[in-house]
């Protein structure tokens, strides 16, 4: 098992005290740095230099750096071309192509770097693509989405789900556990992939991860002290322990697995397409084919008649599954630069089946729409707009990941 710390330049820690946690987690045996050249909040310019000291301190530590890029990083740092060559040349050794780039592009750059694909989001049908686009599958890993606002966070069902996918094709899985001692913001609501885990230890929630099979671990928030950086590694040795350990059952178990191989190698495109289908992550975006978009019979509450109208859109269920709500894709950009303010209703209790949207309060999060799959506490940070009726509720189930859904308003 492998153990990671995140550093983002350009924010609210200075360069020295980034470099200076660089070498604590080195020292402890810490080998990879999570790093975003894409986060709202950064001071664009000081960003350049300070990742430029940090990745060549990281180099010279030979630690492997996983940097979430875009098309606009070549802007960003300089670059005379987006290639693996000029990335590699500054110090980033893993690309995690989140967004903006095709499976051919991500294929290419696998030919010569290491490529992180995003666990949270990836389909089988893009890991697909990635095959045909003749992908080097020994240069790919996958990463989970950390989750800044508090109650988005994925469910362990769906990060099971998820994780088991990826594993059964061959590509290892990392995800992110929570700082409790030095949060980054502008939430500063903890960085870890599962919502269960916002308020655990690194301790327990790295040890729950490992439970569920992450590979590599990674503290998502950037300022966390020595001893959650210890009991990080001391996880990590823990059930690489056991790894080694359960390697004799593992070889007994080797004839059964090849056997299955050789079997679906001897099946029709077709029958692998079943196949293919009893996996989690195919099973939860199944429902989407039939190209039906759920109507879900609720009362407005909102008395904005602007946002009534945002209402009567056509909205897109994530393809992450956040444990506390059904969150949508395209919200932010639906609002047209529509300001919401803050109202009457965030005093509110909201129940389940409650359709909220965050209001100016909550930063990047402006427009975030979401149905309540349990009760939340009032937030002013968070407008109640709808109610889904009763009788909408069980439809909420049919709501799974990709699928579009409106609101019939009452």
């Amino acid at each position: 098992m492998r153990t990671g710390i995140s550093l983002y330049c350009g924010l609210n820690r200075s360069a020295s005290q980034n470099l200076a946690l660089l070498q604590t987690a080195a020292a402890l045996g810490i080998s990879r740095v999570f790093t975003s050249l894409q986060i709202p909040e950064t001071d664009t310019t000081v960003f350049r230099q300070e990742l430029t000291e940090l990745l060549g301190a990281a180099r010279k530590l030979q630690l492997d750096v996983c940097a979430d890029v875009s098309p606009a990083t070549q802007k960003l740092m300089a670059l005379p071309a987006l290639t693996a060559a000029a990335l590699q040349k500054i110090g980033i050794t893993t690309l995690r192509g989140d967004a903006g780039f095709t499976p051919r592009e991500l294929a290419a750059f696998s030919q010569k770097m290491r490529v992180q694909l995003n666990a949270s989001t990836l389909t089988p049908d893009f890991l697909q693509e990635l095959r045909s686009a003749g992908a080097n599958f020994a240069n790919l890993d996958a990463l989970h989405n950390f989750y800044p606002r508090t109650h988005t966070g994925l469910s362990v069902k769906y990060f099971q789900q998820q994780t088991q996918f990826l594993h059964d094709q061959g590509v290892s899985v990392g995800a992110f556990v929570a700082s409790r001692t030095g949060r980054r913001g502008p939430l500063f609501a903890g960085l870890p992939t599962l919502e269960k885990h916002r308020e655990l230890t690194v301790a327990k929630a790295a040890a729950s991860l490992a439970r569920l099979g992450a590979d590599s671990i990674f503290i998502g928030d950037d300022a966390p002290d020595l001893e959650e950086l210890q009991a990080l590694v001391a996880v990590a040795q823990k059930f690489t322990a056991k790894e080694i350990s359960r390697a004799p059952q593992k070889m007994n178990a080797a004839p059964k697995d090849g056997a299955q191989k050789i079997l679906t190698q001897n099946l029709t495109d077709a029958q692998k397409t079943v196949i293919q289908n009893l996996t989690g992550a195919q099973n939860l975006a199944a429902s989407t084919t039939d190209g039906a978009v759920i109507s879900v019979p609720v009362q407005i509450i909102t008395r904005n008649t602007k946002l009534q109208k945002f209402l009567r859109q056509t909205f897109t269920a994530r393809l992450d599954v956040a444990q506390d709500a059904l969150r949508t894709q395209e919200s932010r950009s639906l609002l047209g630069g529509l300001v919401v303010e803050p109202d009457a209703t965030t005093a509110l209790p909201k129940p389940a089946g409650a359709v909220t949207l965050d209001n100016k309060r909550y930063l990047r999060y402006m427009g975030e729409l979401q149905i309540l799959t349990g009760p939340q506490n009032p937030d002013p940070r968070t407008n109640l707009v709808a109610q889904v009726l009763p009788k909408g509720l069980p439809l909420l189930k049919k709501i799974t990941p990709g699928r579009k859904f409106t609101f019939a308003a009452k």
